[in-house]
């Protein structure tokens, strides 16, 4: 083969080869793009639900509404606590009233809120005045590491919940009653023992109601068992004697 013939085949091989090459790099180029529309594309949607949902959350009419007290807050912890027979549920974590419906852990508690359902346990009440104001007032708006009972059982269609924010046994008077809100440090045979350094002797509390709000019932017999250490109590005086002891959770 003459050697004019081999340098046409040589030139005609490379062009051809050049070629395909540059078509390959034509499809490699478009296929890219295709890629970076797609990803561009899909992050842009994202961006555009992530707006969509922060919306959501900052309106009042939406049902994923949430009250930027409680966007950020983590803390909300659920537990249910069992005191003799008895099964408490119980909430834990930085508690909000806003609008009247109440949060917790960045949750909302079922029910809405009202003058009949919340009851307040804070250890800076002093008087029945500020016992009787069962909303939580402006100091109480907002309160970090707090317990929230749900009192009634699941039964009792009830959606009334008790506020614990307790840090020292307290005591007032009311009209009638004498109140002494405190926990249980001890319970057995003899009576309890309250961290206020009170003991409630069980000739005294042997006729007394107990109150078990967990289940809504009243009962008359005295039993250590149903009030554990920790035990938010409100024991309620006569005349200097109890008369009524109603019994919450355990709070720690």
């Amino acid at each position: 083969m003459s050697k004019k013939v081999i340098s046409i085949i040589l030139g005609l091989t490379l062009t051809i080869s050049g070629a395909a090459f540059a078509g390959c790099n034509k499809k490699d180029d478009s296929k890219s793009a295709s890629n970076k529309i797609t990803v561009e594309g899909k992050k842009a949607k994202e961006n555009k639900k992530a707006e969509s949902t922060k919306d959501e959350i900052n309106d009042p009419t939406s049902l994923k509404y949430v009250p930027k007290e409680q966007q950020n807050v983590k803390d909300y912890k659920e537990e249910t606590q069992t005191i003799g027979n008895n099964k408490i549920k119980v909430f834990k974590g930085t508690f909000t009233n806003a609008d009247n419906v109440f949060w917790i852990g960045g949750k909302k508690l079922d029910g809405h809120g009202s003058a009949d359902v919340m009851k307040i346990f804070d250890s800076s009440i002093k008087n029945a005045y500020e016992a009787s104001v069962n909303e939580p007032t402006e100091k109480l708006k907002k309160l970090e590491n707090v317990t929230v009972m749900k009192m009634g059982a699941d039964d009792l269609s009830s959606d009334k919940y008790a506020l614990i924010n307790y840090t020292k046994p307290y005591s007032y008077d009311g009209e009638k009653w004498h109140y002494e809100v405190c926990k249980v440090v001890k319970a057995d045979n003899t009576g309890i023992t309250a961290d206020s350094g009170k003991k409630y002797n069980v000739k005294d509390i042997g006729n007394t109601v107990m109150t078990e709000l967990d289940i809504g019932k009243n009962l008359r017999k005295y039993n250590p068992n149903n009030f554990p250490k920790d035990t938010l109590i409100e024991v309620i005086c006569e005349k200097g004697r109890p008369y009524q002891i109603d019994r919450y959770c355990v709070i720690k």
